[in-house]
């Protein structure tokens, strides 16, 4: 199951992120502060990153930077309820999979967060195959050597 952090200090939105997602099957680990959220991201894994952007302690794009920094293929959604044009450039050159400004709409949110999951699963998927690849074609070589050994015995 994919696991999904929330940083969040206001608790009405921390909850609503939360039950969205939930309600879609994900598990769902939240962070009321950046100060939690960095303890939280250097000691799990996570699939997906939503967060504030602004935060009493730690900016959301310093958590984007340590998001990146410990994992690149972790998606991060910044959220926040001041958006600024240049904020949103900075942080999606940086690395964010997307950039919402709040009130969010909920079947966006959902539709973005299915995207950067299936966006993950692609990405493994990938990864998984271009192995499978190598070790055919270590196998065909093995298998070359054999036949030539067949035909032309030492």
């Amino acid at each position: 199951m994919e696991r999904i952090l929330i940083v969040e200090d206001d608790s009405f939105f921390r909850e609503v992120f939360t039950d969205l997602l939930q309600e879609e099957g994900y598990r769902v680990e939240v962070a009321a502060s950046g100060e939690e959220a960095l303890e939280m991201i250097a000691g799990r894994e996570y699939h997906l990153v939503v967060t504030d952007l602004v935060m009493r302690d730690v900016s959301g794009l310093d958590i984007l930077s340590a998001v990146k920094r410990q994992d690149p293929a972790v998606a991060v959604i910044m959220v926040t309820g001041h958006a600024n044009v240049e904020t949103a450039i900075y942080a999606l050159k940086n690395g964010a999979a997307d950039y919402l400004i709040k009130p969010i709409n909920h079947d966006e949110f959902r539709h973005i967060v299915a995207h950067c999951m299936e966006q993950r699963r692609l990405m493994e998927e990938n990864l998984e195959l271009k192995g499978l690849l190598s070790l055919f074609q270590v196998s065909q070589n093995i298998a070359n050597c054999l036949e030539l050994e067949r035909i032309y015995p030492l």
